[in-house]
């Protein structure tokens, strides 16, 4: 229907009614609430960045919240792969004569 025949046709009140439920929303709806307090100061900074980034506070904070999760929580699609240890062989004049720790001891504290 071309624009000029749309114009015609919605004249109508008959046409106008609503006949359907209309579209279903694109992504379901959010299920929790959790109240959270922030200090005027960090809402006004929070509304100022969420207005540049052109989202809503809310979407930005979303983001926020899913970045840090992604950040802070191990992967489900793939597993952690250790390096192997690398060991160095030094020729006699260039073997260090400092004490070394291995990682392992140095991550678990045992090796300082």
């Amino acid at each position: 229907m071309k624009e000029a025949e749309a114009h015609e046709f919605y004249k109508e009140p008959d046409h106008l009614a609503v006949t359907g439920r209309g579209e279903p929303p694109a992504q379901p709806m959010k299920s929790g609430l959790i109240p959270v307090r922030f200090t005027p100061d960090t809402i006004a900074a929070v509304k100022r960045v969420a207005e540049q980034d052109g989202v809503t506070v809310s979407t930005w904070i979303r983001r926020l919240v899913g970045k840090e999760l992604q950040r802070r929580l191990p992967s489900t699609t793939s597993p952690r792969i250790e390096p192997e240890p690398v060991r160095i062989d030094y020729a006699d004049p260039f073997v260090p004569r400092s004490e070394t720790h291995s990682d392992q001891d140095v991550l678990a504290g045992t090796g300082l």
